[in-house]
């Protein structure tokens, strides 16, 4: 568990990263430790006083410095490596016996009842933390780092088939199907067909046709089509990029659990609402949902996206739809949009939007847009 922390939250002073061996024989140990260690780090030292880089002869004498200091620690606590001493715990047991059952849950007096996890990972923490005096967040505050930039064999991949949850979704005919037969639709088509009888020679039931075509063609640059395994490949794109952009991405542990369970009892729809400061806001999102095998929202975008080639394929794969900035006046659009967000929330699908409407380039909230939150909010109250 240590060292597991140490490789998610390495120390920013740190020379080289850690590692930790154990050996049964002191001989084996200085010969070791002597090819090893101290060998490269004389080998460094020189090396750096031939080519003359003060930064790297500086790092060779704090490295040298580090090793004596480990090999004058490894003496010094010999006698517990060594398994030299006895520790003998009756008079820890007789002191349990004395103590109130409050007092026992308190001082955890009980090797057996220690959680070695917490303690070996808060133990790192602190040297981190007061030792070292570097900024880390606190590991049992439910907060804590996934991302692992190890290299690992095939691990990107093995991230990538091992996370993720999959979603069923209604095929694309099907959902138009139903988006024509709803009400607000219909009257909308209806409306709109009648207000072209009179500049049109057609028919009510073509210009009826007309506008249902035009629904189909709304409904087409608006859906999304979620496809598990090009959510899978866009993942892998993400875990990548993000591996090499970042040391670590810090999340709460405890709310995330809480979310998963909400999406599993399907008891109503989780909406997220994070604020809109980059491009990398819905991502991240959706990468770290993804990564704790929670269903990956379907993401409210601006049709801007549709102009950026490919991009908006993997977006619209990975459940993204696109909604005008604008189209308040538009009755056959805002009708199709209301009963495709509706239907959504009729399969029990999760929705992620932005209330602010766009992105702050300032960096401060803006004044929130109500428009989705309030045909989300209709959905249970009207």
């Amino acid at each position: 568990y240590y060292w597991k922390y140490l490789g998610r939250n390495q120390f920013e002073s740190r020379i080289a990263p850690p590692t930790f061996d154990t050996y049964t024989n002191k001989t084996l140990y200085d010969a070791i430790f002597l090819l090893k260690r101290k060998l490269p780090a004389k080998a460094l030292y020189y090396f750096s006083k031939l080519i003359g880089n003060q930064k790297l002869k500086s790092d060779a004498e704090r490295y040298i410095d580090a090793l004596d200091k480990c090999n004058m620690i490894g003496i010094l606590f010999s006698h517990f490596a060594n398994v030299e001493w006895i520790f003998e715990t009756y008079n820890i047991y007789q002191v349990m016996q004395k103590l109130p059952e409050e007092d026992l849950n308190t001082y955890l007096l009980e090797v057996k009842n220690i959680k070695w996890k917490e303690y070996f990972i808060n133990y790192a923490y602190g040297i981190q933390k007061f030792i070292l005096r570097e900024d880390v967040e606190p590991p049992f505050e439910g907060r804590g780092n996934f991302i692992n930039t190890r290299p690992m064999f095939l691990s990107d991949l093995m991230f990538v088939f091992y996370k993720g949850k999959f979603q069923a979704t209604r095929e694309h005919s099907q959902i138009l199907k139903m988006i024509l037969q709803t009400d607000k639709v219909r009257i909308a088509v209806r409306t709109l067909a009648e207000a072209d009888a009179a500049k049109s020679a057609l028919s009510e039931p073509k210009r009826l046709a007309i506008q249902q075509d035009k629904v189909a063609e709304i409904l087409d640059r608006m859906a999304a089509r979620l496809n598990n395994n090009k959510m899978r490949m866009l993942g892998y794109i993400i875990h990548k990029a993000y591996k090499r952009m970042y040391e670590k991405v810090v999340i709460n542990r405890g709310a995330l659990e809480k979310i998963g369970q909400l999406t599993e009892k399907k008891e109503g729809n989780v909406v997220y609402c994070p604020t809109h400061r980059s491009y990398v806001d819905f991502l991240i999102l959706s990468y770290v949902l993804f990564a704790h095998k929670i269903k990956v929202p379907h993401i409210c975008a601006g049709e801007d996206f549709l102009n950026i080639a490919v991009v908006h394929s993997f977006l619209r794969s990975s459940g993204a739809f696109f909604m005008r900035r604008s189209f308040k006046d538009d009755i056959l659009y805002k009708a199709v949009f209301y009963e495709y967000v509706q239907l959504l929330l009729s399969d029990n699908h999760s929705l992620e939007f932005f209330v602010e409407g766009t992105r702050a380039r300032s960096g401060k909230m803006l004044s929130p847009k109500f428009g989705l939150l309030n045909i989300l909010t209709n959905s249970y109250f009207c």
